[in-house]
């Protein structure tokens, strides 16, 4: 995804939250639509002698 793209993403109910409400906006069995844009990406560079398995 290129930066200042934006998507729509449809995620069906038995995938998202099924049969709860979230809020006074998603009822129950609600499929969503979710459009997100990337605004930027941020990189940072890693050492990898400081790098120990578990850690993030």
């Amino acid at each position: 995804m290129k930066v200042c793209v934006k998507r729509k993403l449809f995620v069906p109910a038995h995938l998202g939250y099924r049969e709860r409400q979230m809020g006074a906006h998603i009822k129950p069995n609600s499929n969503l639509l979710i459009e997100i844009e990337l605004m930027e990406v941020l990189t940072r560079i890693i050492d990898a002698s400081r790098r120990h398995i578990g850690n993030q």
